[in-house]
């Protein structure tokens, strides 16, 4: 089975994200989802924790998401956009969606392709995909 892995990039711009990912183990389910209008890159795949995926040990971090604007009752309620998927690795999967009729009709949040994160050796935030809304790449 073909998978691909790519870097994690922009949670430094997420309020709170990079906190949550140190409290995140590998194999954590995350959710991709293709963002075609977006207006920098209309290949961005945003990367998101979905809803009860937050380790209920880490409530120790609920007064330093508190100084990024965060509350773990947000996490509780709405998938955490963390990211996205690096630029170059995006258009890998844009092609995959391009094939895949259905994000044509639905590319939101609601049914996402799924990943999971993944830790570079150089202890980098990855996310990992073996397959695409059910389909093997």
């Amino acid at each position: 089975m073909r998978a691909i892995s790519a870097p994690l990039v922009g949670a430094y711009f997420r309020p709170g994200a990079t906190l949550i990912l140190t409290y995140l183990r590998a194999g954590t389910v995350l959710h991709l989802c293709p963002e075609p209008q977006n207006p920098i890159d209309s290949n961005a795949i945003a990367v998101y924790l979905p809803l009860g995926s937050f380790p209920t040990d880490a409530e120790e971090v609920e007064e330093t998401l508190a100084g990024f604007g965060v509350s773990l009752d947000i996490l509780a309620s709405d998938p955490f956009h963390l990211g996205y998927i690096s630029a170059p690795f995006a258009s890998i999967w844009t092609e995959a969606r391009e094939r895949d009729r259905s994000w044509k009709e639905e590319p939101h949040i609601s049914s996402p392709w799924e990943g999971k994160l993944l830790f570079s050796p150089e202890g980098k935030y990855l996310v990992g995909v073996t397959s695409l809304g059910g389909r093997p790449l």
